[in-house]
């Protein structure tokens, strides 16, 4: 897999919501924006940009499974020659990457 496919979601406000310890639907509100990274089989095939009042993102198996747009702008479809060795220059305006993601403590019993 290309490390620099990194699918983006912003806005105004961004809230999630875990179903126990699990993440199970983000919802971008005001302003959202989003980038997605196609593929087909398992082959890399273009991305996708959206932007729209609000994005909902239900996940299922730590996946997106639907993906909502209210008063959605029409997007733009960018295919995969015009991707390929470019991504970070379809990156959302001040995107920066963490790679320290919270762990889940190890439970330990008595």
């Amino acid at each position: 897999m290309n490390t620099s496919r990194i699918d983006q979601l912003s806005g105004n406000e961004i809230i999630f919501y875990m179903n126990n310890d699990t993440l199970s639907k983000i919802e971008s509100i005001g302003g959202a924006k989003a980038i997605f990274f196609n593929n087909n089989s398992d082959d890399a095939d273009g991305l996708f940009e959206s932007t729209a009042e609000k994005i909902i993102i239900q996940l299922k198996d730590g996946q997106a499974n639907t993906i909502t747009l209210i008063k959605e702008v029409p997007g733009k479809y960018h295919p995969e020659q015009f991707v390929s060795g470019k991504e970070i220059d379809f990156y959302l305006p001040n995107y920066r990457k963490a790679d320290n993601s919270p762990q889940k403590p190890k439970l330990i019993r008595r």
